[in-house]
């Protein structure tokens, strides 16, 4: 809890709280003047409450309800009591916030969505599409996350990257094909989603070891 001292002698209430869990949170650090370049440090970013549902929720918040009001004066109140029912009583009202947010707007069609925890359809929508270009920005609206959030989690589940899964599926189905079809090196390409024959063979060879074609004569 803090205080947020303006021009005037009014003093303002002031609460910082992480809705999600970030593993990494320690590492965490407000950006410095002219620091716009944060790509070193999407692990570290928070994913916003509007990503989750793909809506637009605004910084300002146009909530037309006193109670939402009694109850952030209610968050601070128990907070600065400090012990440990108090703090509990602190979440639980800081989570009826939430929901207040929420339920101003978000459709209620839109909370049918998929969990953001879980990525277990991921493997299969990847066998769907092996075809076709997939970028982590498509893998991460279709899990309603940022997409920081979403190569976290992804790794979290299956101890890699989204892209390195991704290739070393493709790989693996072009060694299937490669021993068990007569189709050309050209359709295989195409089929596993590489963009053209000398993409397929240079990833292919930094994988398996070997060229396609030295591949398929010595496995068939």
């Amino acid at each position: 809890m803090n205080h947020l001292e303006g021009l005037t002698k009014t003093v303002t209430p002031f609460a910082h709280f992480d809705i999600f869990h970030c593993l990494n949170r320690e590492q965490s650090f407000p950006t410095r003047a002219g620091q716009v370049d944060l790509s070193d440090y999407r692990h570290l970013m928070q994913p916003r409450l509007d990503e989750l549902f793909q809506v637009e929720i605004p910084i300002k918040l146009e909530i037309e309800n006193f109670k939402f009001v009694n109850t952030f004066l209610e968050v601070i109140s128990y907070w600065k009591l400090g012990d440990p029912i108090s703090k509990l009583k602190t979440q639980t009202k800081l989570t009826e916030m939430i929901i207040m947010i929420l339920q101003t707007y978000v459709k209620v069609d839109n909370l049918q969505v998929t969990s953001p925890q879980s990525l277990h359809w991921i493997t299969s929508y990847f066998s769907f599409h092996l075809g076709e270009p997939l970028s982590v920005s498509d893998m991460a609206q279709r899990a309603h996350l940022s997409i920081s959030r979403f190569n976290e989690i992804f790794k979290m589940q299956y101890g890699t990257t989204p892209y390195q899964y991704l290739l070393n599926m493709r790989v693996s189905h072009a060694c299937e094909l490669l021993i068990n079809t007569n189709l050309t090196q050209e359709k295989i390409a195409s089929y596993c989603g590489f963009s053209d024959i000398h993409h397929f063979s240079k990833v292919f060879k930094k994988k398996v070891g070997v060229a396609p074609g030295e591949y398929q004569q010595k496995e068939c």
